[in-house]
């Protein structure tokens, strides 16, 4: 878990000095925060559309498997267990 949170960071870090290095060496620094703005807006967002999705098929799964009424026949009824 640790070594998969660190690749984001480094890549916010490189992609945040090269940008900045591209419009100024002082903008480097802050371009990084807007990079990594965008970075977590990106994974928030497929976070929650996964979510949605998850939940929708915990949704339509109880649907389908909620009880349905059968029609019993009149020896059905008579019929103790």
């Amino acid at each position: 878990m640790g070594t998969s949170l660190a690749v984001p960071i480094i890549l916010v870090v490189l992609i945040g000095l090269a940008l900045g290095s591209l419009l100024n060496f002082a903008a480097a620094f802050l371009a990084i925060p807007i990079v990594a703005f965008l970075l977590i807006g990106f994974v928030m967002t497929s976070d929650v559309l996964q979510r949605q999705r998850r939940i929708s098929k915990m949704r339509q799964f109880r649907h389908t498997a909620r009880a349905q009424k059968a029609g019993l026949s009149d020896d059905d009824k008579r019929t103790v267990v």
